[in-house]
């Protein structure tokens, strides 16, 4: 089953998610295709078992990584180096939603992290790669 990731409610999603190539396609349109940055934000949402990313829930969001990040390494890599998340750049991706799963931050702590975990190390094993 796939995963599906809607960033249409992200505040200037069209350039934070979106990258522009100078390819032209088939059909003369510019190529387009979503930013590593997002791909890689929408499995971390997965394995901190939190579907959205809002103003409210941002610190718990956080939260979850770095304890994810403490059991797992780090989630992302960037230019090849183990990269950890920052408040400053979830910032820009509020209003992100995925139909990945919804923990409370109780399943969260007291051990559903086993079966979520099982599920990034899958996912997220080797760290994705963010190159911009």
């Amino acid at each position: 089953m796939a995963l599906k990731y809607y960033f249409d409610k992200i505040k200037n999603w069209q350039k934070t998610c979106v990258v522009e190539t100078d390819e032209i396609d088939e059909d003369g349109e510019r190529v387009t295709y979503v930013s590593d940055f997002l791909s890689c934000l929408v499995w971390v949402s997965v394995a901190v078992g939190m579907s959205s990313l809002t103003r409210r829930n941002l610190p718990e969001f956080l939260r979850r990584a770095r304890i994810v990040e403490g059991r797992l390494g780090a989630l992302m890599t960037r230019h090849g180096q183990p990269y950890l998340l920052r408040e400053e750049e979830l910032r820009h991706f509020i209003g992100l939603r995925t139909d990945g799963p919804d923990l409370t931050a109780k399943e969260f702590e007291r051990g559903d992290l086993k079966t979520l975990a099982a599920r990034p190390r899958v996912a997220l094993s080797p760290t994705l790669s963010i190159e911009a």
